[in-house]
């Protein structure tokens, strides 16, 4: 089950959950602290990397965020298989998010504007 929140975070009151089965149609996304939170008409849940990997379409909501790391690889698609972009982001760069889903193995990375992609691991 996926814990339904009043806000986009835990420290939030539950209100509810979704069963494992549940579609849902989503209004609004948010990155908070490490975490990509939907919502729906009945409140905030977060977008773990088991309902990314659910999703029947990958998350396409426009957001910014902030590299939180010394310096970050780019890359040309959603995994370290793909190539390194020829530039690194640093600690403080802004970028826009355009598109976020899971590898199926460990990270989950966000499309930038440019096309290319960093691990959401290192954003805030």
């Amino acid at each position: 089950a996926v814990v339904i929140r009043t806000g986009p975070h835990k420290s939030y009151p539950e209100v509810g959950q979704y069963g494992v089965q549940s579609r849902v149609e989503v209004l609004e996304f948010r990155y908070f602290m490490g975490d990509v939170w939907a919502r729906t008409d009945k409140g905030w849940f977060c977008m773990h990397r088991d309902v990314l990997l659910q999703a029947d379409s990958p998350l396409t909501q426009t957001f910014s965020v902030t590299i939180t790391i010394k310096s970050l690889y780019v890359r040309t698609g959603p995994g370290t298989q793909y190539d390194r972009a020829d530039y690194q982001l640093n600690t403080g760069n802004l970028v826009i998010i355009q598109e976020v889903v899971y590898d199926g193995k460990a990270y989950t990375w966000g499309r930038m504007e440019n096309g290319h992609w960093v691990c959401m691991d290192y954003v805030s």
